[in-house]
């Protein structure tokens, strides 16, 4: 079963909060840990902003069918918003709606292509449709993007390994281990675990 990291994001009071998980084929809200980095994203309408809180209360609450008629009322108000489209992708990649959700990205890419996360997720998503190809490419340029964040490498050497690539698997796998990939990070999957001993 393949196991990749996935992120989500939330902004609260103009904080991006970046969540990351190890999730199985079909990405889970459980076991986030967040970190806090500064974001390009803000909202023009504060009532906009209100209702992604909401429709993120209620994706947590995995009430992904009310969430995600609030993300789409927000995105009423602010089309143009790419945040809202990324979170939206997220509701749709938990109904195991994995078209949906890469066609999501896609709009997002097209409203801000310079962020390195919405790379990831739809890497996540090629994947889970067995798109190995189309993943490693979302992986590279998410790692363009942002080229010391180990969770990019990482996802890019299991697609690597998954597509039977496994010199350039080895390769993102080493290199994602020189920046943050832990042990409990390899011990969480599957195909890490393989790696790290085919690796050697």
């Amino acid at each position: 079963m393949k196991k990749f990291i996935i992120i989500s994001i939330l902004v609260v009071a103009g904080l991006l909060f970046i969540l990351i998980t190890l999730p199985s084929k079909k990405p889970s809200t459980n076991g986030f840990s967040s970190l806090t980095i500064s974001t390009p994203f803000t909202f023009k309408s504060a009532k906009a902003e209100q209702l992604s809180i909401e429709a993120f209360d209620l994706k947590e609450a995995k009430k992904y069918d009310e969430a995600i008629h609030l993300y789409r009322e927000a995105i009423k108000i602010e089309p143009d918003n790419p945040k809202l489209f990324f979170d939206l992708s997220d509701c749709y990649a938990l109904l195991d709606k994995l078209e949906e959700a890469i066609s999501l990205l896609d709009t997002a890419i097209t409203l801000d292509g310079s962020y390195a996360p919405f790379y990831n997720n739809r890497g996540l998503y090629h994947n889970n449709l067995y798109e190995e190809k189309k993943s490693i490419v979302d992986f590279k340029k998410a790692i363009e993007l942002d080229p010391n964040n180990y969770v990019y490498y990482s996802n890019m050497a299991l697609s690597y390994y998954y597509d039977k690539d496994f010199l350039n698997a080895c390769e993102a796998f080493e290199i994602s281990k020189g920046l943050d990939l832990s042990a409990s990070d390899i011990n969480s999957s599957e195909g890490l675990k393989e790696l790290n001993v085919i690796c050697k």
